[in-house]
């Protein structure tokens, strides 16, 4: 197989260099590339490859520079392409190791393969590699050495294969649908261009290839045995031989049959907060729509070797010990002084935040119950691209669960979180950056839009 050497068509802009047999070819092998499971897991390689291949094949090879490239595919403006931080360079070489990878993978290629993609080294112009079974009955064009298009071979007096001709129809057809819902994502990136400072939060993350870690805290539960709860029900004429009676229904507050400590149980399967699941939610959906794949880990399943192998983001503060550990040396933290939690500004004067509580009557079986609920929460959000793992970490982590929640959303939000990010000094994306929330909670639940009340960087 011999790469078919381009014309000037290709590098100049003029008309095509080869024919629609050709581009139907090169058409179904990209659909096969950026479908296989090396393309699988990197939305960039596919974005990438989708991207040189359709402007390669409408003659416009000359424009694939590198600041094209990162203006049309990774949103970046001119200034943002240097050379000590090119995304388009390393992007590059990933997609030139992922190349490498599929061909690798792909020894016995099917009959109607009949191209290769490749990326040479020091261009971004893809080179198409024809293949003929026949090499006798082919024509082929010479053309100067060390261009970088493609041209046509044709194979001649063959008579038509109707199948074959349908089969490949159909998956050019295929493929040109893939490519138009490529580029439609792309047009979709360029509306959102306008949050350049939302992206550029997030850029360590989706830049790295390794999947992102989402650790969930889970603190530990007691619950009453099923023998208490028999007990009770003995005494006082209400059933809980079920399950789900015992996981739903509530015990009354005045308790007059008190359990001892052998009546509770720990219970390894309960104990993630309503916020924390609402905030992992909202994660690892953002993640999901950057095309970035992640991993949960609950609890002690969150170990130190996670920290250190992969980004991670940390949720919840009291109820998870590696939020209270990987933020006890930062300018924000969380404390505690004789069982009240605060958020805690270790500075000379430094400012504390404390929950605003309010009472709320809550109507059951056993009648009114009165219990306290936030009415104004605090969360921290820490963006630490220098951490204690050596990897880059987020932490969204609020005094209650609410406070929890409205840190998650916030920085989910491509608007409000480019909104306060535009307030805070340049240069703020090289650093390690840590801002305060104030989360009004009105019905004591469910949080509204934060406010940012304190920031910094270093």
């Amino acid at each position: 197989m011999d790469p078919a050497r381009p014309g000037d068509a290709t590098l100049n802009g003029d008309s095509l260099p080869f024919d629609e047999e050709k581009q139907i070819a090169v058409f179904a092998e990209l659909k096969k590339i950026i479908e296989s499971e090396p393309f699988r897991t990197s939305k960039r390689s596919r974005q990438f490859l989708t991207y040189v291949v359709q402007q390669t094949l409408n003659g416009r090879g000359a424009l694939l520079k590198e600041r094209t490239i990162g203006a049309d595919v990774f949103d970046r403006s001119p200034e943002d392409i240097t050379p000590e931080n090119s995304v388009v360079r390393k992007q590059a070489g990933e997609l030139r190791r992922r190349l490498d990878q599929y061909y690798k993978d792909a020894k016995d290629l099917p009959e109607d393969a009949a191209v290769r993609i490749l990326l040479p080294l020091g261009s971004y112009v893809p080179e198409f590699c024809f293949c003929s079974a026949h090499p006798s009955d082919t024509e082929t064009t010479s053309q100067p050495a060390g261009e970088e298009a493609v041209s046509p071979t044709r194979t001649e007096g063959k008579s038509a294969d109707p199948a074959r001709y349908l089969r490949r129809w159909i998956l050019a057809v295929a493929a040109l649908l893939l490519v138009a819902l490529c580029i439609g994502l792309w047009a979709y990136r360029r509306q959102n261009t306008q949050y350049t400072q939302f992206t550029r939060f997030w850029e360590p993350v989706t830049a790295s290839p390794e999947s992102v870690v989402v650790c969930l805290a889970k603190p530990v539960v007691y619950l009453p045995s099923r023998e208490y709860y028999r007990r009770y029900s003995d005494s006082h004429g209400h059933n809980f031989g079920l399950e789900w009676q015992r996981l739903n229904e509530r015990l009354p507050k005045d308790l007059d049959m008190a359990p001892n400590w052998a009546d509770m149980q720990i219970q390894e399967d309960y104990g993630i907060a309503r916020g924390d699941a609402d905030a992992a939610f909202r994660i690892a959906t953002l993640f999901g729509r950057m095309g970035k794949s992640s991993q949960l880990r609950i609890g002690e399943d969150c170990s130190l070797a996670d920290l250190r192998s992969a980004p991670v983001t940390l949720i919840g503060a009291y109820n998870n010990r590696w939020t209270i550990e990987m933020m006890s040396t930062l300018h924000f933290k969380f404390s505690e002084d004789h069982g009240f939690t605060f958020i805690q500004e270790q500075a000379p004067s430094g400012r504390i935040w404390k929950s605003e509580w309010k009472a709320s009557e809550r109507s059951s079986q056993w009648g009114n119950a009165s219990e306290q609920q936030p009415a104004t929460d605090y969360a921290i959000v820490s963006r630490l691209k220098s951490s204690q793992t050596g990897q880059y970490l987020t932490i969204v982590a609020g005094l209650t669960g609410p406070g929890t929640q409205a840190a998650a959303e916030f920085v989910s939000s491509p608007k409000e979180l480019d909104q306060a990010l535009k307030q805070i000094s340049a240069g703020w994306e090289n650093k390690n950056l840590q801002m305060v929330l104030r989360v009004p909670v009105p019905n004591g639940i469910t949080p509204t839009a934060p406010q940012v009340v304190a920031t910094y960087s270093w």
